[in-house]
């Protein structure tokens, strides 16, 4: 089984993020200039549509529902988008020279990408409903034999909640062991071979999951400080004083959430195309990581392109 090099595949991402950001930028300025629109109209409706889940009224929302809808969809479309011709430029499928711009809403590789994107999240939440079924039978039987052993109450609540904590434990690790498995080659996969290649990409990415998770951390780092450091400046990241109750607690995460909102329409003019510039980067970087790890692990012998 082929191995990937931590190095040279983190060295490759950074280039084509980097290196090749004026070929990035050019593909995919339009979709995230779309994207950016449609998430100043509809990103405060869909925070505060999140929120009146939670407290069940929908009394603070503003915008109708079928365009809000509407709105969203067209902003992960445009995201779709720019994923996909970012994977499309480092997998050598398109150039940049003689382009201003790159729209494929009518190409099958960006529905393509679409369906593999929407099956990657069905089969994690589908192994997450199994898992939490199996952890809750299993469970239920534990305490069965408990109390056939005649344990008492707290014995048997003390050793329920370690149980407990460690099934959490083991489920967090195993989401992330799949979601590195069946996600990192997912994409170069589906747009090489033109079918969503999900089963392939975990097929391929057999004893090389650390090395495709520290190569991900490693290129994404950067960019993630980056985009930290630009929602500190909304004031997103207030924390609850200690002792505060549930109360207290849900009414200041509502005005935090309310004041970086209001913060992010004020300054709209920095905060969108802040925010585009670090997603072409983020798509780029992990676009060329990825897809120069998916031709080692695969038989295509074909030269990554470094930009």
């Amino acid at each position: 089984m082929k191995k990937i090099s931590i190095g040279a595949t983190i060295a490759h991402g950074y280039r084509f993020g980097f290196g090749g950001f004026v070929g990035l930028f050019r593909l995919l300025w339009l979709p995230t200039a779309i994207a950016a629109v449609c998430n100043y109209f509809t990103g405060d409706q869909m925070s505060l549509f999140i929120r009146s889940l939670r407290t069940h009224d929908f009394s603070a929302l503003s915008m109708p529902w079928p365009i809000l809808l509407l709105g969203t969809m067209a902003a992960f479309v445009c995201s779709t988008m720019e994923l996909t011709a970012a994977f499309q430029l480092a997998l050598g499928q398109i150039e940049p020279a003689n382009r201003w711009f790159y729209f494929p809403l009518l190409q099958k590789a960006l529905w393509r990408v679409v369906g593999a994107m929407l099956l990657l999240m069905l089969t994690l939440a589908a192994l997450v409903v199994v898992y939490l079924l199996a952890v809750l039978l299993i469970g239920f039987l534990f305490r069965l034999g408990f109390q056939a052993a005649h344990m008492s109450d707290a014995a048997i609540n003390t050793v329920s909640t370690l149980d407990i904590a460690l099934a959490l434990l083991v489920g967090y690790c195993g989401f992330i062991f799949c979601a590195v498995r069946f996600g990192y080659l997912l994409f170069p996969a589906t747009i090489s071979e033109g079918k969503i290649g999900l089963f392939n990409a975990w097929s391929l990415s057999e004893k090389n999951f650390w090395r495709m998770l520290l190569s991900s951390v490693a290129v994404t780092l950067p960019i993630l400080a980056l985009e930290i450091l630009f929602l500190a400046m909304t004031g997103i990241f207030r924390f609850p004083p200690p002792g505060a109750t549930p109360a207290q607690i849900q009414a200041i995460q509502n005005t935090v959430a309310a004041t970086a909102d209001a913060r992010m329409h004020h300054y709209w003019y920095m905060f969108y195309p802040l925010q585009g510039l670090v997603m072409i980067l983020t798509y780029g970087t992990l676009a060329g990581a990825q897809s120069f790890a998916w031709r080692t692990l695969s038989e295509n012998n074909v030269t990554p392109n470094p930009l």
